[in-house]
């Protein structure tokens, strides 16, 4: 069988059976990451939620327009 590719947001320890989501406030939008070090802390007007969000970007979301997500958010937050 084809071997599944470590999904966005996630890393995959050799012979891990699943995925492993990026620290709360980290991402990774690269497929096929193995070790934690692949997660990469969140950029500033993004957020990266604890949470299993695969839409293109791993786990990060943009912030919205009312909110101030400085780098490392896990959300965003009012000023």
């Amino acid at each position: 069988p084809p071997t599944k590719q470590c999904p966005q947001g996630h890393y995959c320890p050799v012979g891990s059976i699943d995925p492993i989501r990026c620290p709360p406030g980290s991402s990774s939008s690269s497929l096929g990451n193995q070790a934690i070090s692949s997660c990469e802390q969140c950029e500033a007007g993004y957020y990266c939620p604890d949470a299993d969000a695969i839409n293109g970007l791993g786990n990060k979301e943009s912030c919205n327009e009312r909110y101030y997500c400085p780098a490392g958010s896990i959300s965003g937050t009012e000023p």
